[in-house]
């Protein structure tokens, strides 16, 4: 996920709503669960900060930053978060 933004307003009234979509996207995935996400993304910080630890826990995150930020060799990045 690169980027989260609230722009299609149409289908989505309120930010919130557009930002639950996207936890009910995440939480659809099955088997081994691969997240790359871009960390510089406002809207990326808001969807983690609304899953549950427990569940993070259970993916496999990858993440950038647009400038230097780090990436481990597992992929594991949920610490910068």
């Amino acid at each position: 996920m690169n980027n989260i933004e609230w722009i299609i307003r149409i289908f989505f009234p309120t930010e919130e709503a557009y930002v639950k979509s996207f936890v009910k996207f995440v939480h659809k995935l099955h088997g081994k669960k691969i997240v790359v996400l871009n960390f510089d993304s406002d809207g990326v910080k808001k969807l983690i900060s609304r899953l549950d630890k427990s569940f993070l826990k259970t993916l496999n995150v990858y993440g950038y930053r647009s400038l230097s930020g780090p990436v481990t060799e597992t992929g594991k990045v949920i610490n910068t978060i």
